[in-house]
Formats: structure tokens, sequence, C-alpha cells
């Protein structure tokens, strides 16, 4: 399992908010509920979020230099419509094998059959 694309998000005091996923190499798409006030960095290249990130080298961690929520996005109401955004890290991401961009299909010539079979990631 692959999965070098998974960004972690984190508050200012170090406590897990929610995950992402690394689309270019200053953008993490997740959902806009998860862009809260206190949101201060983003990890990549981490597999296993019960281990300390000092230890694994393959860890990068990302300050965040903005959070742009879809401008349809309200918090208040359910369920929520347009729960969309992303974050801009204050660098540019150094890809390896263990931290790269999800693949966004954006052509419109590519097509597939109804039948493909899918997966989804995420923290728990």
């Amino acid at each position: 399992m692959d999965t070098a694309w998974m960004a972690s998000l984190y508050s200012s005091k170090g406590a897990f908010i929610s995950g992402g996923t690394l689309i270019t190499n200053r953008f993490v798409l997740t959902a806009a509920h998860c862009l809260h006030r206190s949101l201060r960095f983003v990890r990549l290249g981490e597999k296993d979020r019960s281990c300390r990130a000092p230890i694994r080298t393959n860890v990068r961690e990302y300050t965040v230099s903005q959070v742009i929520p879809h401008p349809r996005f309200e918090s208040k109401t359910f369920p929520r419509m347009y729960d969309i955004g992303l974050i801009k890290l204050s660098e540019t991401v150094d890809y390896n094998s263990y931290i790269r961009p999800i693949c966004i299909i954006v052509d419109r010539a590519v097509s597939f059959p109804d039948n493909i079979k899918g997966r989804a990631y995420g923290w728990a």
C-alpha cells in the first residue's frame, strides 16, 4: 500500500485535527470543516501516527501559510455542503519515495468502466 500523498493536520499544540491529500508541492486538499484556527502544521511521509515524528527520518513537517475554504462552505449547516478546502504550505515540498502528490486525472478523454473499484484512505 503506497500512500505517499497522505497528510496529517495538527494544531499549534500538536493535537491531531484531520487528514488531507498532497495535491501539489505547495497545497494539501482537505475538508473545509478541518480548517480550524488552531491548524498550524502538516506532516507528510507519516505512515503511523502512533510513532513520534522525530524517530522517523522520512517524516517532514510543513507550517501552514494559508487556509482556503470553499467560498460557499458554511460550518453551521447540516448536511455540510461545499465541505472542501485547501491548505497552502509555507514552503515547497521536496518529493521523495515517501512524499509525493496524488495523481488527479483531469483529462476528459480518460474514462473508467462503471465497475471499477477504488480505495479510500484516512487516519484512525
